[in-house]
């Protein structure tokens, strides 16, 4: 159970995954009444009614969004850095461009 704000109290289901060793979020909810059915098919001897005395849910929907701009943040960071790696090269040519010329100028002249 998570307080995510004022009066918002969320419950988060989780499944332990064996192969990677990690938790993996499968759901999230909100009806206190639903969460106390659900563990008490899985675990009919579970004194889990006490952990939600306390639970207090004043909404009844959860949207989960994208973040828009995140794709064109990335686009625009991969963007500067090409740019940035263009230049680089740009100037390696250019200096490589420019120590020929050169090479090619004391040659004429010996």
């Amino acid at each position: 159970i998570f307080n995510i704000h004022v009066d918002v109290d969320i419950g988060i289901a989780m499944k332990y995954d064996i192969v990677t060793e990690k938790l993996k979020i499968t759901g999230i909810h909100l009806d206190k009444q639903q969460i106390l059915e659900q563990h008490q098919l899985l675990f009919p001897n579970s004194k889990c009614a006490e952990y939600l005395d306390d639970f207090v849910c004043d909404i009844d929907e959860v949207k989960i969004l994208k973040h828009l701009g995140s794709e064109r943040q990335r686009l625009n960071s991969f963007i500067e850095k090409t740019d940035k790696c263009n230049s680089v090269l740009k100037q390696l040519v250019d200096t490589h461009t420019e120590d020929t010329k050169m090479q090619e100028i004391q040659n004429s002249a010996k």
